[in-house]
């Protein structure tokens, strides 16, 4: 169970629901990602998470999401985090 509480897209409301329906848009329809929502408690936070995300893989970049995902991965297994 997580320790850090979030708000999940249908408790949103406010700048939060406003993000969320941002990250809605930008992702096609998806609901954006639970370990998103615990940005939840900072929309501010979260809003300039979601912009650096599309910046760092939008169509402008030429790492592409699959080298990305190998980053985040590799920073993920060496800050120990088992996401």
């Amino acid at each position: 169970m997580a320790w850090i509480k979030d708000i999940g897209f249908e408790a949103a409301s406010g700048e939060l629901r406003e993000v969320y329906d941002q990250i809605t848009r930008v992702q096609r329809g998806k609901r954006p990602y639970p370990i998103s929502t615990i940005f939840g408690l900072r929309p501010e936070v979260l809003a300039n998470q979601d912009r650096f995300k599309r910046t760092f893989l939008g169509e402008a970049s030429t790492l592409g999401k699959r080298r990305a995902d190998y980053i985040a991965v590799a920073v993920s297994g060496m800050n120990g985090c088992k996401f």
